[in-house]
């Protein structure tokens, strides 16, 4: 418990730093920024009334009587104040909608977080008669708190890892080195959300909850980054391989998960998306799956081409070496066992397949994406804590042969 509280403090320390010198967020983070900002300050009704109160009617007309009304979202201060009405007059997205639409259920859950943070401050501010000088300060508890998340899913893969003390210590090393892992902690994009459940998917795979992995990587795929699935493919492939689960129980396990997270999450991007009114249903009728709309656009349609193309190469040439920075040749290492003759002081080396189920799922990842021309290293993240696993194995070898060459001697000598 101690060594998980250190390490948990050591990547979290590191992620508030990136938090507090970048705070300003960019275009693709312009949408969960803003669903922060419409979910945590409380939905407004068209009279200009707080709408706390209001934004649980919305919640409850949404999954419990699913569709509240079938009219467009047209407002005014002489209308019954609906569910419709509170989304039109608090959100702004259907204004500035973006390319595709993207899943309000990860920015509410944040947000959610974050509100009794929210109202405590501002009750023990209000003993003191002491106001906000501006809200920026909720962008960032909202994106401390995703970062807590993230790093506490890499401390909790840290500790379920079946290697010795050394590896998970360079596990931790490898993870506050590298450039993009923990800067992207904090970041309110779908990439980030996935990283988190993907991670303690990674961290119950380890432990031998092949189930829950399955679960959590399906949750993913439906509801935080559909291009998971190119991930889940190969992981499930290797438990297969590895007779870690049957193939009924998995196909059960991600079955509940898709019901569960399509329940939670495509009632509540209906109604907040105005999609049941639309006259033109689109490919799933009146019912908008989010994440479904967006691997149509990026697989099928293959439009997001338009935003820039890269060569197939593009990722295992420049982005992983640059995102692993030296973990990468510590990654090829982990293939490597160092044995040390006590007597002979000489090193001997072996072929090591202890982590290929793992890192093997996370290559096939990589290269079935380099298929896609546009590429961005985000896209690749889910897959980052893998090859850190093997590094943290690499490093956690070698230290451990100097531990025992020096330590050894010296004890012989002694």
């Amino acid at each position: 418990p101690n060594m998980n509280l250190r390490a948990l403090t050591a990547l979290y320390s590191v992620a508030i730093v990136h938090l507090i010198l970048t705070p300003y967020t960019k275009v693709e983070e312009s949408f969960h920024t803003q669903a922060f900002h419409d979910v945590l300050l409380g939905f407004q009704s068209p009279d200009g009334n707080d709408g706390y109160i209001s934004s649980f009617k919305a919640y409850y007309d949404i999954y419990f009587r699913l569709f509240p009304s079938l009219e467009p979202l047209e407002c005014s201060k002489n209308t019954t104040i609906t569910t419709a009405c509170i989304i039109k007059s608090s959100f702004d997205h259907l204004s500035f909608p973006g390319v595709v639409p993207r899943s309000f259920l990860p920015a509410t859950v944040i947000a959610t977080i974050v509100r009794p943070v929210k109202f405590a401050l501002e009750f023990a501010l209000g003993l003191i008669s002491v106001s906000l000088p501006n809200k920026f300060i909720y962008q960032y508890l909202c994106r401390a708190v995703l970062g807590f998340l993230t790093c506490t899913s890499l401390s909790s893969l840290a500790s379920s890892l079946p290697l010795s003390p050394s590896s998970k210590l360079s596990f931790i090393l490898i993870c506050v080195t590298q450039p993009h892992l923990l800067y992207y902690s904090t970041r309110p994009l779908p990439n980030t959300f996935a990283l988190v459940l993907t991670t303690f998917a990674f961290s119950s795979w380890f432990r031998g909850n092949c189930l829950t992995c399955i679960y959590l990587l399906i949750v993913a795929v439906c509801t935080c980054r559909c291009d998971v699935l190119v991930l889940a493919a190969p992981v499930g492939l290797s438990m297969l391989a590895t007779r870690k689960v049957s193939f009924a129980r998995g196909v059960a396990a991600g079955f509940a998960a898709v019901v569960s997270s399509l329940l939670l999450a495509v009632p509540l991007d209906t109604v907040m998306w105005d999609h049941y009114s639309k006259p033109n249903p689109g490919l799933f009728g009146r019912f908008l799956w989010a994440e479904g709309v967006v691997l149509l656009y990026n697989t099928v349609e293959n439009k997001s081409s338009e935003w820039g193309t890269s060569p197939w190469w593009w990722y295992f040439g420049s982005a992983l070496p640059k995102a692993l920075a030296g973990g990468s040749v510590f990654a090829v290492l982990s293939t490597v066992t160092f044995n040390l003759n006590g007597k002979e002081s000489r090193l001997r080396l072996s072929l090591n397949t202890k982590l290929l189920p793992y890192t093997v799922p996370a290559l096939a990842f990589v290269c079935l994406y380099s298929i896609l021309p546009h590429k961005e290293v985000r896209f690749i993240m889910p897959a980052l804590p893998l090859f850190n696993v093997a590094a943290a194995q690499g490093l956690g070898g070698i230290i451990d042969v100097a531990t025992l060459s020096w330590f050894g001697d010296k004890k012989e000598k002694g």
